[in-house]
């Protein structure tokens, strides 16, 4: 809930299962980290202009992988940006 003065903005995004792929690959090879699927769809929403150019929190959450599912998505593709 927001406080009086407080400015909010609510946006719902799609975003394609290959994009959110690549924010995946991003996390792993950018940042070190690794972020599952609904962890990464923040990442691919602010990578592929859904926000206006506007600034952008993305919540990353998510290590609960199967292994054998990161390695086929790392291999998949470069990281984006």
């Amino acid at each position: 809930a927001s406080q009086a003065g407080d400015k909010v903005s609510a946006t719902v995004v799609a975003v394609a299962r290959d994009q959110v792929e690549a924010a995946m690959r991003t996390s792993v090879s950018a940042k070190q980290g690794v972020a599952e699927g609904a962890g990464a769809v923040s990442v691919a929403a602010a990578l592929y202009g859904a926000h206006d150019h506007r600034r952008v929190c993305a919540v990353v959450s998510g290590g609960n992988l199967d292994p054998a599912l990161l390695a086929r998505i790392v291999m998949s593709g470069g990281a984006v940006g």
